[in-house]
């Protein structure tokens, strides 16, 4: 099993184990306990611990204490313990679906009439007092994720007033001022001296050095270079870099190879011809491709169609592929209705991409300082953990074709929501600064920066509020992840894919990189040919927690599946941006498990932003609160989800492989057993009964709701009729009518009981016409049978105190836990049941009530050959107890205190004890018994009279009378014996057993089989001295012991024997027995392998 799995699992059980704890339990109790419900040890082992109380110790909501008396275990639920568990649970959910590729659009250019037309369904508010209230954190992918919205026409300015008028004023003063100075002058900026153009970035650096230099600046450096000292994570991290002297001076060539090949730089000229040199396109791609290839000496492109058919009865669909100059490309995902119009877009790819490559070179632009000022922001903004100076410049001369001059980093410095932070070997980060920082600009806020950096996602809003999407990930209603389409971005991510597969897929280009950071961004193999764009979380010693930026998905992957970004591939911003569907903020924790909301995977959706001003704006999640519409139908989803959901939820559910606190609502005569699982829809049930019976109180039910059913109106329908056991309203249906139709057999659905009603004296109600919600809850009644180890359905249907005994050990509305012996499709599941008793200890009640059956029907079985005479029968079958035909004395439920005295002791595993309660009865038996036979004789009995089982008195070696059990009868002068009262066996000859008064008879034996519960013998068997020392603990002692449990005796099957914890409480510090024993090094804890 996957250790994440088997961990989780056995958390699960130990959790079942403590939830009807009253307190604290004990560990030994706790070991017991989990062996009982699971049939194996706590596997700490196997989950790389080296004990138990380790393992317990890494889980988060199990506390352990130690005190004097052991360890002591409990749950418990606060704060910090739920955020950890629900965490672990987010992450490791096995519902959660993702869409790792594009979807495929209907057909080419045609998403603008796929718009659905807006709702009239609004969200209710959701109050600040809810949001306070949900139990669940979100995932640290959500507190990490950054994202950027934008509505066109409505935008409103991130900054509070005052420092948005700051902000401008201070725009409008270096743009002013900047123009001062190039006034007479307009190309002075471009007009550098080459010969100077290292002492300018000399002086450049130097001067943002110095603006920029702090006490924290040397830790800042020495943090972007050691990484085990920001992360904790071993190794060294590798410089960020391998540049000289920073990628300034990649500028500087730059500078030199156009001066060289223009004679300066080119200063802007608007009216000069941007396409010098291009390819001038006639319409037609495919020709011109053709065109093109043969003008430049490239092979005849070669295109492939490719006809799919995707459902029964529809059109073809086309697909193109068209491979030249040795890449290829495709049409995908988008589909086309003609082969013709498939071939001309995926001409039109090739086209754009390659001819490109094949320009004249030309030379580039210098930005002047008003060019920077407008266009660096921006880039800035949307690498929200900032981007090197490196990276900044490539990306501007991909975007505007243009070179920043050498001095841009001094000149956008002036900004005061950009952060300039100068690094090691000169060079710089560049960083965006929040309305609330913009006055701690050059703050050294200590955070490392992505070798390479991944724009955020910038999600644009039409002016109606909407865009068009498709869900990619979903892990709960207030966590779906989705990526934009039909948008320019879409398109060029689309594009990149292609490239970004047939890159990686080709195992030559493919580097590793030097170390794996935390918060860098790299490229994972998902699975076979299926890369992915990532951003680190956290590492492990031989995986690397990942976030897909392009889908919303997080994921473990192995370090040597982690590959470096290349910066052609970083370009694009990260696709998935991060919602929460407006309205579903009560259903939060019953969506994390939805199979409804997890098949929106896949869907295409209109998105429509929902402003509530109501809501408290929360900096741990940058959700946005969206209402989506189904494409395909115009649907809304929200709405669709809030029914669905609440419905899944309080649908009743029995897990397989954990036990389940269930409370028992009905035992039928035939066996069948009906629970209640208590989850938020059983309450809310609950709600809803109790508001009808409040609006029945105050006659606002409806009269037309009362019906006189009918066989034909009443067919699967449901009614609300007076439970009379419990004098309260219950959901019912009649499943059975009488020839006369005067009655009829209702039953009570969520309760699993059945009554018989006399039609016309009911009053019944039709739910469909009070509640539509009512009526469609999902029945709560859970029928189950219980599995025994040898009783039979049909031996149960004939117990007839089979409902009494059973209600006595698992009670009407208490909790009870519940597993899953067997379940096959379609038949009621076989189940055990265990309960906690006032002493914490837990027990198997299936194996409780059938030993009690067992014990009972034997002992019947018993009496009737007795009473039969049938001797010979007994003698051959031997088929009896020790103790003989005597009733077995009293005993107390499991789990509960019993008061004991022992009066002979073998060993831990071989002991006898006398119900203290019964001491005052035994004490007047054995003075009667002795006054009765003082002057007996002879025996009057022959061989043929002595039988095994049957009770006679005898003479001991120490005088007295006692009542004895005939075992077994070999010759009349040998037969062996037990006393039944006191424990002891022995043999006797016939003249010393003589007829028992039956007024001797009424007293239960005595003497109790027993053994002592959680030890077993250090080595293979019990000592001598540890028998002795056993003895000398226990033997004669009036003791309180726990009952754990009622087992056959392995070397006689036809005795009991029970399983018990004991207690001396007779000095000031209780003792207990098997601590004592493992103590002293004569017994180990039995759970140890």
């Amino acid at each position: 099993m996957d250790p994440d799995k088997l961990r989780s699992n056995v958390i699960s059980n130990l959790r079942a184990c403590l939830i009807l704890v009253k307190g604290k339990c004990d560990l030994r109790q706790l070991k017991a306990d989990y062996h009982s419900i699971t049939g194996e040890n706590i596997p700490y082992n196997k989950l790389g611990f080296r004990s138990v109380e380790e393992f317990l110790s890494s889980v988060p909501s199990i506390f352990i204490t130690q005190s004097a008396n052991g360890i002591t275990v409990e749950a418990k639920e606060d704060e910090k313990t739920l955020h950890i568990a629900n965490l672990i649970e987010k992450q490791k959910n096995s519902k959660k679906k993702t869409r790792l590729m594009p979807a495929k659009q209907p057909n080419y250019l045609s998403n603008s009439k796929n718009k659905s037309v807006v709702s009239n369904w609004k969200p209710k508010v959701l109050n600040q007092k809810w949001k306070n209230n949900l139990k669940t954190p979100p995932r640290q992918t959500v507190v990490t994720h950054n994202q950027f919205v934008t509505h066109p026409k409505h935008q409103k300015s991130d900054l509070p007033p005052r420092l948005a008028r700051q902000r401008k004023q201070t725009e409008t003063f270096i743009i002013s001022e900047k123009n001062k100075e190039n006034k007479n002058d307009t190309n002075k900026s471009r007009d550098y001296d080459v010969s100077k153009g290292d002492a300018v970035l000399a002086a450049a650096k130097r001067r943002i050095v110095k603006n920029m230099s702090s006490p924290d600046m040397d830790g800042f450096c020495e943090i972007l270079t050691y990484d085990d000292k920001l992360n904790n994570i071993k190794g060294d991290l590798a410089p960020p870099f391998n540049i000289n002297t920073g990628n300034v001076v990649s500028s500087n060539k730059l500078f030199e190879q156009n001066t060289s090949a223009t004679g300066g730089f080119a200063t802007k000229n608007r009216n000069e011809d941007k396409e010098n040199g291009s390819f001038k396109s006639s319409g037609d791609h495919v020709t011109d491709l053709r065109d093109f290839a043969r003008k430049h000496n490239l092979e005849e492109p070669v295109f492939k169609i490719i006809s799919r058919k995707p459902k029964p009865r529809t059109s073809n669909l086309y697909d193109c592929q068209v491979k030249i100059a040795e890449q290829s490309f495709s049409s995908y995902p988008v589909d086309f209705v003609d082969s013709n119009a498939a071939q001309q877009y995926a001409a039109k790819l090739a086209l754009d991409e390659i001819v490109p490559k094949f320009r004249h070179p030309k030379s580039l632009l210098l930005s002047n300082e008003q060019d920077v000022l407008e266009k660096v922001p921006p880039i800035v903004m949307k690498h929200y953990h900032g981007i090197w100076n490196w990276q900044l410049e490539a990306d501007y001369k991909d975007m505007f074709h243009e070179q920043l001059p050498i001095n841009w980093m001094e000149i956008i410095d002036v900004l005061p929501y950009i952060s300039v932070v100068p690094c090691l070997d000169n060079k710089f980060v560049l960083r965006y600064c929040n309305p609330e920082d913009i006055f701690q600009k050059g703050v050294n806020h200590m955070t490392a920066v992505s070798m390479i950096s991944v724009p955020s996602s910038f999600v644009k809003f039409d002016d109606d509020g909407m865009l068009m999407a498709d869900v990619t990930c979903v892990v709960s209603a207030s966590e779906v992840w989705c990526r934009q389409v039909d948008t320019d971005e879409a398109e060029e991510f689309a594009k990149m894919i292609a490239r970004f597969d047939d890159f990686y897929n080709s195992s030559t280009n493919v580097s590793k990189p030097n170390a794996i950071s935390i918060g860098g961004f790299y490229v994972a193999l998902f699975d076979k040919n299926c890369w992915v764009r990532v951003r680190v979380l956290d590492l492990y010693d031989e995986e690397v927690n990942c976030f897909f930026i392009d889908y919303g998905d997080e994921c473990l992957i192995p370090k040597s599946n982690i590959f470096q970004l290349e910066r052609e591939f970083a370009k694009e911003q990260a696709q998935a941006f991060l919602c929460k569907l407006a309205g579903l903020e009560p259903l939060e924790e019953a969506s994390l498990h939805s199979e409804s909301l997890q098949n929106l995977v896949g869907l295409r959706v209109n998105v429509q932003s929902v402003a509530n001003t109501d809501e408290v704006t929360e900096a741990v999640n940058p959700a946005i609160s969206v209402i989506m519409y189904d494409l395909s139908s115009g649907a809304v989803v929200n709405e669709q989800l809030i029914t669905s959901i609440t419905m899944e939820s309080a649908s009743p559910t029995l897990q397989k492989d954990v036990p389940t606190e269930v409370y028992v609502s009905y035992v039928a005569k035939n066996g069948d057993i009906y629970v209640q699982v208590h989850s938020k829809g059983f309450h809310e049930l609950l709600n809803m009964l109790a508001n009808f019976m409040s609006e029945l109180s105050d006659n606002k039910v409806p009269l037309s709701s009362r019906k006189v059913p009918t066989p034909q109106s009443s067919a699967d329908k449901l009614f609300l009729i007076l439970y009379k056991k419990q004098r309260l309203w219950q959901r019912a249906k009649i499943i059975d009518w009488a020839p006369n139709l005067k009655f009829a057999q209702v039953y009570f659905v969520d309760i699993g009981d059945t009554e018989v009603i006399t039609v016309s004296d009911e009053i019944i109600y039709s739910i469909e016409e009070i509640n539509d919600i009512l009526n469609r809850f999902p029945e709560q009644a859970i029928k189950v049978r219980m599995v025994f180890e040898k009783l039979t359905s049909d031996e149960i249907e004939k117990l007839a105190d089979f409902v009494e005994k059973t209600e006595r050990l698992l009670p009407l509305c208490q909790p009870v836990l519940l597993k899953i012996h067997s379940q096959t499709k379609g038949e009621t599941p076989l189940v055990e049941f265990f309960k906690r008793s006032e002493t914490n200890v837990l027990f198997p009640v299936n194996k409780s009530l059938e030993m009690s059956i067992d014990s009972q029907n034997k002992k019947k079985k018993l009496e009737k050959l007795i009473s039969l005479n049938q001797f010979e029968y007994l003698s051959l079958n031997k088929n009896v107890p020790s103790s003989g035909s005597l009733k077995c004395p009293p005993l107390p439920e499991i789990g509960n205190y019993f008061d004991v005295k022992v009066p002979c002791a073998v060993n831990p595993w071989n002991f006898f004890v006398q119900p203290y309660d019964s001491r005052e009865k035994l004490n007047k038996l054995m003075f009667d018994l002795q006054d009765r036979y003082a002057d007996q004789q002879f025996s009057t009995l022959c061989i043929e009279n002595v039988y095994p089982g049957g009770i006679y008195a005898s003479k001991h070696d120490d005088g007295l009378w006692y009542r004895t059990s005939v075992i077994k009868v070999i010759h009349s002068g040998s037969i062996s014996v037990f006393y039944c009262d006191f424990g002891y066996y022995g043999n006797l000859t016939l003249d010393q057993l003589v007829p028992l008064h039956e007024e001797f008879l009424e007293l239960p034996y005595q003497a109790i089989k027993a053994k002592l519960a959680g030890i077993k013998p250090k080595y293979d068997k019990w000592t001598t001295d540890d028998c002795t020392y056993f003895e000398r603990l226990v033997c004669r002692k009036n003791l309180v012991s726990i009952l754990v449990s009622i087992d056959r005796d392995e070397l006689y099957r036809y005795d009991n024997v029970v399983t018990l914890k004991l207690i001396d409480t007779a000095t000031d510090e209780d003792v207990y027995i098997d601590r004592e024993l493992v103590e002293k090094g004569i017994a180990v804890d039995a759970t140890i392998v």
